[in-house]
């Protein structure tokens, strides 16, 4: 998903993007947080953030800077209707403020996995990809959590784009009959 077509510009808590996939983040009396796909540069919110899709311009980008200031967690999450085994995207925009915060990328395939995405110094802040694979997993959501900094501003500005996965095995119906 390179978030080039047809998608609303106007900031979202909750958007299907197709192929089975909706992006959300939760919204709360502590996280008031939207996201929004843009294609703007240079300024809050969208501070260091870009596009990484040849020939693009567009990204999902964390908005509603001035709301989510002081927000002890915020939590972006990729649903699967079809069940993945790999999952990657390019983050950009980390690291634009000294007092960043932690960015967790996590899923569940039985077992809550988690990985801190490494923090690169301002201002080499143009982006790093992030991914796994879990061959024969059934994963069905990717989460991105952002945590408090050392001032409990989440709000380091970040964007993700170019998001990939690939789909679990489905059994065949032969090899259902043999398992049972």
């Amino acid at each position: 998903i390179d978030f080039e077509a047809g998608y609303p510009t106007s900031p979202q808590t909750s958007l299907y993007l197709g192929q089975g996939v909706t992006l959300s983040t939760p919204v709360t009396a502590f996280n008031q947080a939207t996201f929004t796909i843009s294609n703007a540069t240079g300024s809050p919110p969208d501070h260091m953030t870009l596009n990484t899709t040849i020939g693009g311009t567009f990204y999902a980008a964390l908005t509603d800077f001035p709301n989510c200031n002081h927000c002890p967690i915020q939590m972006y999450t990729f649903t699967f209707a079809s069940p993945i085994e790999a999952f990657g995207l390019y983050i950009t925009g980390r690291g634009a403020y000294t007092f960043h915060a932690a960015q967790v990328l996590s899923f569940y395939d039985g077992t809550l996995w988690s990985f801190n995405l490494p923090y690169i110094d301002y201002p080499q802040t143009f982006g790093q990809f992030a991914g796994f694979t879990d061959a024969g997993a059934a994963i069905s959501s990717v989460s991105i959590v952002i945590g408090g900094s050392s001032f409990q501003n989440p709000c380091d500005s970040f964007a993700f784009d170019d998001v990939r996965w690939v789909s679990a095995p489905v059994p065949e119906p032969g090899s259902l009959a043999l398992m049972l």
